[in-house]
């Protein structure tokens, strides 16, 4: 996964080769946008974007570059910290990826029987703070949320 502050695009190992994943509509990308609904709801990428015309005060962009700011974002008036936010678009690229392909990756993979399937995030170096390995735990316990589209 290659999150970065205005797109995000992911990719899938096939024989021996990197194989960009269809992420948006037709589209290898999505936006790195996250609304928060009116009944708390995420939506990521594209649908958030279209939602955001009517409610930009709900719209959060480029808060990739607040990673390791412990201020969160008001998003209508909610306060939501940009680890959950990272969280929102790591777990619809991981969901979108895994229904692409046919189904979640099996369990044995989540637990390192099997690197094929398990995710990895690409981070660039302007990037810091997320090479921490605590801080990129802070995100994993929200990438299991069921309220994300």
């Amino acid at each position: 996964i290659d999150l970065v502050t205005t797109y995000t695009a992911a990719a899938i190992a096939r024989d021996g080769r990197a194989e960009v994943v269809t992420l948006g509509y037709r589209m290898t990308s999505i936006p790195t946008v996250v609304v928060l609904t009116e009944d708390g709801t995420f939506l990521v990428g594209d649908p958030a974007e279209r939602r955001a015309t009517s409610s930009p005060e709900r719209l959060a962009r480029e808060f990739k570059r607040r990673v390791g700011d412990p201020t969160p974002l008001l998003l209508g008036g909610t306060p939501v910290s940009v680890d959950r936010l990272l969280a929102e678009v790591l777990g619809f690229v991981h969901r979108t990826v895994a229904q692409t392909e046919g189904g979640p990756s099996p369990p044995s993979a989540t637990r390192g029987a099997s690197t094929a399937a398990a995710p990895r995030l690409s981070i660039p170096a302007p990037c810091g703070a997320l090479r921490n390995v605590r801080d990129r735990r802070r995100i994993v316990p929200f990438l299991g949320s069921r309220r994300t589209r």
